[in-house]
C-alpha cells in the first residue's frame, strides 16, 4: 500500500459528501475525468474499493466510511498545523532578537535613536534583548538564535567572520569613572599615572574581548603596570562599586547617562587610548524584514550625526 497525498484525501472527502462525481468536480473546480482517475488512483493506493457506483451517484463502501472519518481528521489536523505554522512565522517577523554585551548598552544615544526609529517604523514589532558578548554573539547569529548583534571592537575594526556583515558606528573614547567623592573628581583630566594606586574594575573579558584586551595593553604601554583587580558582568554592579569608592573603572563617554542615579563622575584621560567602536552585525543575505528595517533606521540615524 502506497502513501496517500492530502490532495487525494481532500477530493475523496468532497466526493463522499456530494455522492456524485459531477457535483464534486464542480465544487473542486476540476473536470470529471481527472477526478474519476484521482479517486481510482486512491483506491489503487489503498488496495480497497471506496465507492459503489449506483444509478443516482456514488455511495461509500464500509471501507470508504472508515476512510472518511480518518480523512476528515487528517485534513483537520493538517489545516490546524498550517495555521500554527503561519502564526509562528508571522510572530517571528514581528520579533527582533538583539544581542548586546550589556543590556544597558541599548541606552547608548546613537543606538537608542536607532531603536526608537525602528519602533516608529515597525510599531507592531517587539524587541527581545539577549545579553551576549564577543564570539558568543557571532555563534548565536550564525546559529539563527539572534537576528542582530551589537559588539564593542577596537579600532581598526576587523572584517566580520564568514557569513556575517557589519555596520560600524562612530568611534568611542574611554573616560575614567570614579566616585563623586573622590578627591580627583574636580580635576579637568586624569593622567594615567594618577591611577597607579587604584583598584581597577573591568567588564568581564568575554563581553568584549578584543576591546578590553586592547585597552589594558594600551594602559600597560602608557606605564600602568597593574591589570584589573576585579571583573564584573553587571553594569549596575560596576557603577555601584565605583560609586562606593572601592574601584575606578573605564567607561565610554556616551554611556555615562545610562545610570545617572549613581554618584560617579566621568573624566577624560590626558593620554589618548585607542578608540573603540560599537558595531552592528547580522547574517549576510538575511531575508528578515525586521533586520532590514533596523539597518535602514541605523543608516538614517548615522546620516544625521555631525561630521
Amino acid at each position: 500500500m502506497r502513501d496517500v497525498d492530502l490532495r487525494k484525501l481532500h477530493c475523496f472527502v468532497v466526493v463522499a459528501e456530494e455522492g456524485h462525481l459531477t457535483r464534486a468536480a464542480e465544487r473542486l473546480h476540476l473536470a470529471q475525468p481527472p477526478l474519476s482517475r484521482l479517486i481510482k488512483g486512491l483506491e489503487g493506493d489503498l488496495g480497497v474499493e471506496l465507492f459503489v457506483r449506483c444509478p443516482h451517484g456514488l455511495t461509500l463502501t464500509p471501507a470508504g466510511e472508515a476512510l472518511l472519518d480518518v480523512a476528515r481528521h487528517t485534513l483537520d489536523l493538517w489545516r490546524s498545523g498550517l495555521r500554527d505554522v503561519r502564526r509562528v512565522a508571522a510572530e517571528e517577523t514581528r520579533v527582533l532578537r538583539l544581542a548586546l554585551p550589556f543590556v544597558e548598552v541599548g541606552g547608548h544615544p546613537t543606538l537608542w535613536a536607532m531603536l526608537r526609529a525602528y519602533h516608529a517604523r515597525r510599531p507592531d514589532s517587539r524587541l527581545e534583548l539577549v545579553a551576549l558578548g564577543g564570539s558568543a554573539q557571532d555563534a548565536a547569529l550564525t546559529g539563527h538564535h539572534v537576528d542582530v548583534g551589537i559588539q564593542v571592537l577596537p579600532a581598526p575594526v576587523d572584517t566580520p567572520p564568514s557569513g556575517l556583515e557589519q555596520l560600524v558606528l562612530p568611534p568611542e573614547r574611554l573616560r575614567v569613572m570614579l566616585a563623586a567623592h573622590d578627591p580627583r573628581a574636580g580635576w579637568s583630566a586624569l593622567p594615567i599615572g594618577s591611577l597607579a594606586d587604584d583598584a581597577l574594575l573591568s567588564p568581564s573579558p568575554e563581553l568584549a574581548p578584543g576591546a578590553i584586551e586592547q585597552t589594558y595593553a594600551n594602559l600597560r604601554r602608557l606605564g600602568l603596570a597593574s591589570g584589573p583587580a576585579r571583573h564584573t558582568s553587571s553594569m549596575p554592579e560596576g557603577f555601584a562599586l565605583v560609586a562606593l569608592g572601592e574601584y575606578v573603572s573605564l567607561l565610554y563617554a556616551s554611556l555615562g547617562a545610562v545610570l545617572p542615579s549613581f554618584p560617579v563622575v566621568l573624566l577624560p584621560l590626558v593620554e589618548h587610548l585607542t578608540d573603540d567602536h560599537f558595531v552592528l552585525r547580522w547574517r549576510r543575505g538575511t531575508p528578515a524584514a525586521q533586520v532590514h528595517a533596523l539597518l535602514t533606521c541605523a543608516r538614517q540615524v548615522l546620516g544625521t550625526l555631525p561630521g
